[in-house]
């Protein structure tokens, strides 16, 4: 794989972006404390998925089991990725390292997928425009 950085510099003539990684981000990201409320989207062997809808915006958070990936897809929107954990990511037809505490843009109509290590789940947020097409996401309460 290759490294994100490289990606990011390449693709934006920009320097990646980092945080820390002490998780402080996500803590104060508490959208329950702040009266906004989540939908899980999806919860199963793969992932658990929930979205918090905020003025036209979906931040959503995703932990994806170890080893598992998610489903490669495109759509018309941009979005953008905050890694709490390092993952792998596919934009198009490339493979990239990401580290905790990375930012990167997926653009719109870009194919992409994000896959978890074999020994670490990923923990990630993506922002977008509007809401999910709930449909691509439908999941069987049998999985709870």
């Amino acid at each position: 794989m290759a490294e994100m950085s490289a990606f990011w510099h390449k693709e934006y003539n920009e320097s990646t972006i980092s945080w820390p990684t002490d998780n402080r981000m996500l803590e104060e990201l508490d959208l329950e404390r702040h009266g906004v409320h989540g939908k899980l989207v999806a919860y199963n062997d793969t992932y658990k998925i929930v979205d918090y809808n905020i003025e036209g915006l979906t931040v959503s958070v995703t932990e994806l089991h170890k080893g598992k990936a998610t489903r490669g897809h495109s759509h018309p929107h941009a979005e953008c990725y905050f890694f709490k954990t390092d993952a792998g990511i596919r934009l198009g037809h490339t493979h990239y390292e990401v580290k905790a505490g990375q930012l990167l843009m997926v653009k719109p109509k870009q194919f992409h997928r994000v896959y978890a290590m074999p020994d670490k789940e990923a923990i990630f947020v993506c922002v977008f425009e509007g809401k999910r097409d709930e449909s691509k996401h439908a999941f069987d309460s049998r999985d709870f």
